[in-house]
C-alpha cells in the first residue's frame, strides 16, 4: 500500500520525512534526559537569550528572512524541523494529486513547488509553536538571573579553554545551557558535578563546585 513512498517521484520527499523524525526523535529523547536538543543547539548558535533575556537577530538580509519565519521565537530545531515536515507533506501532496491526474512531477518541479508552499507554512506552524511554547527568556531578567544559582555541568569538563556547558533552572522554572568556564585558576570541574555560578564574564558564565548546603538532591537551586 506504501510502496509508492520509494519511488523516483517520491524518495526526496520521503528522506525528508524520515529525516523529520528523526530529528524529533532527538529532541524528545533528549528532552527526557534534561538537555534538550533544541536548547543546547540555540545556545551553540548564541540563540538561547540568556545573556540579555532576549534572542536578537543578526543583521542582514538572513536576519530579516529568519526574523520573518519567527526564528529566535521559537528554538531553531523546532523551526528546521517543522520546515522539513512541511516539505515532506507538501511535496507527497503534490506528487499524489499529479499521479492522480496523470503521471507524477519531476522530483526537481515538485520541490521546487514544495520549498514555496513550506515557506509560508513554516511561519505559520512556528507561529503557532511560540504561542502554544513560550521560550524560556521571556521570563528572564538580564545577565545576572543565573548568577547565584546551582546547576549541573552537562559538557566537560570545566576547564579553560573548554567549550563547556551547565544545566540551570531561573526562577521561573525555565531551563537554560549556557557557556561556563572555571571560576578560578587551575580550577576543573567533572562532568555531572554540581557548580555555582559566581560571575558572568563576556559570553560565558564563571563557575566553581557547589559543596554542602547548596545542592539539594543534584537539583539546582538558589542558595539560601
Amino acid at each position: 500500500m506504501w510502496s509508492f513512498l520509494i519511488a523516483p517521484a517520491f524518495q526526496l520527499f520521503t528522506i525528508a520525512a524520515l529525516v523529520m523524525l528523526g530529528l524529533l526523535t532527538v529532541e524528545i529523547v533528549s528532552s527526557l534526559f534534561g538537555a534538550a536538543a533544541s536548547s543546547l543547539l540555540d545556545g551553540a548558535l548564541g540563540l538561547d537569550g540568556a545573556d540579555h533575556g532576549v534572542t536578537h537577530a543578526a543583521d542582514g538580509p538572513f536576519a530579516t528572512a529568519f526574523d520573518w519565519l519567527n526564528a529566535g521565537r521559537v528554538p531553531m530545531l523546532v523551526l528546521i524541523i517543522a520546515a522539513i515536515a512541511c516539505f515532506a507533506v507538501t511535496g507527497m501532496v503534490i506528487q499524489i494529486v499529479a499521479m492522480n491526474l496523470l503521471a507524477p512531477l519531476p522530483v526537481v518541479v515538485a520541490a521546487v513547488i514544495a520549498v514555496a508552499a513550506t515557506i509560508p507554512v513554516t511561519r505559520w506552524v512556528s507561529r503557532v509553536v511560540s504561542w502554544l511554547i513560550p521560550r524560556d527568556e521571556t521570563y528572564v531578567l538580564g545577565a545576572q538571573d543565573l548568577i547565584g544559582r546551582v546547576g549541573i555541568v552537562t559538557l566537560g569538563p570545566v576547564v579553560e579553554g573548554s567549550a563547556a556547558r551547565a544545566k540551570i533552572q531561573d526562577k521561573f522554572g525555565n531551563w537554560h545551557f549556557p557557556r561556563i568556564r572555571p571560576g578560578a585558576a587551575g580550577l576543573s570541574i567533572p562532568q555531572g558535578a554540581s557548580i555555582l555560578i559566581v560571575d558572568k564574564v563576556g559570553d560565558e558564565y564563571a563557575v566553581i563546585v557547589a559543596e554542602g548546603r547548596l545542592v539539594n538532591n543534584g537539583q539546582p537551586s538558589r542558595p539560601a
